[in-house]
């Protein structure tokens, strides 16, 4: 069904199609003028001969018997006058019959005997099948469906740089530029409060610490944002920079897959920037 959609949607399939249809319309617009200089040019005979191809026509197509031999196909049933004929069946029936008869064998062979196409129900599972790993792909890729169940940590330069920007705007002023902390503890240690998983300080920064006066960021960052934010939080983990607090929390042990890149633990230098948010964690 995708195939037929496609080539539907096809330029050059379109321009084919009119260009077809173009070509049928003028040959019938020929005939019909060929038809016509032949009628003015020679009336009788026009008419004649087209009356006659009519006619064979229809004989062919409806196999009905002319009116004045009726009584040969007339049964003798009567209906308050009304006699009842054996005709026989029109022919474009019985073409039509055989034709549906013949299809038949053909769809049975094709989807129930030799299976070498899907049954409708079968077709539609695949088409959602396909639908639903088109829309998982697509999520990978689309920022704002980024959620605590599919975040990952962004390893890359660009990423880091983006979030450490984020991080000074908004997040200085309680856990300091070094990430040493403040107000909010210490991000350079092992010890986390709130969990030390990309997805659990991805949390974090989403719906805040509430009862710690943390705000939820989601209503002022987008999901990227976040994440690069988060990214760039895990990337200070170990760095231990001088004059931090105290740890709070518990100890994280990270699982291996979980380690920030080894280039990844840069911390830009920056002016604090005073602002009244609270703990990160």
């Amino acid at each position: 069904m995708n195939n037929y959609a496609e080539l539907l949607n096809d330029p050059v399939t379109m321009i084919l199609v009119f260009a077809v249809f173009v070509l049928l319309v003028t040959i019938l617009v020929l005939l019909n003028a060929i038809s016509t200089i032949v009628r003015l040019q020679h009336p009788e005979v026009a008419e004649q001969k087209r009356e006659s191809a009519w006619a064979k026509l229809m004989k062919r197509m409806t196999d009905s018997t002319p009116v004045e031999k009726e009584h040969t196909v007339m049964l003798n049933h009567n209906y308050d006058g009304i006699r009842e004929l054996d005709n026989n069946l029109p022919p474009w029936w019985v073409w039509g019959f055989y034709a549906s008869i013949v299809f038949a064998v053909i769809y049975l062979l094709n989807f129930h005997v030799f299976k070498t196409s899907p049954l409708p129900q079968q077709e539609y599972e695949t088409e959602l099948a396909d639908a639903a790993a088109a829309i998982e792909e697509w999520k990978k890729t689309a920022p704002s469906l980024i959620d605590e169940s599919n975040v990952v940590y962004l390893a890359d330069a660009s990423a880091l740089s983006a979030g450490a920007e984020i991080y000074n705007v908004n997040c200085t002023p309680c856990h300091l530029a070094s990430g040493g902390g403040s107000v909010g503890p210490n991000l350079t240690d092992d010890y986390y409060i709130h969990g030390g998983t990309i997805q659990e300080i991805f949390s974090t920064i989403k719906y805040g610490v509430i009862e710690k006066g943390m705000i939820p960021w989601q209503t002022q960052l987008s999901a990227d944002e976040m994440q690069q934010v988060a990214s760039y939080v895990m990337s200070l983990r170990g760095t231990n920079v001088e004059g931090g607090k105290d740890p709070e929390g518990e100890l994280f042990v990270p699982a291996v897959e979980e380690e920030p890149a080894a280039d990844s633990t840069a911390t830009p230098e920056v002016e604090e920037v005073p602002a009244d948010e609270v703990a990160l964690r």
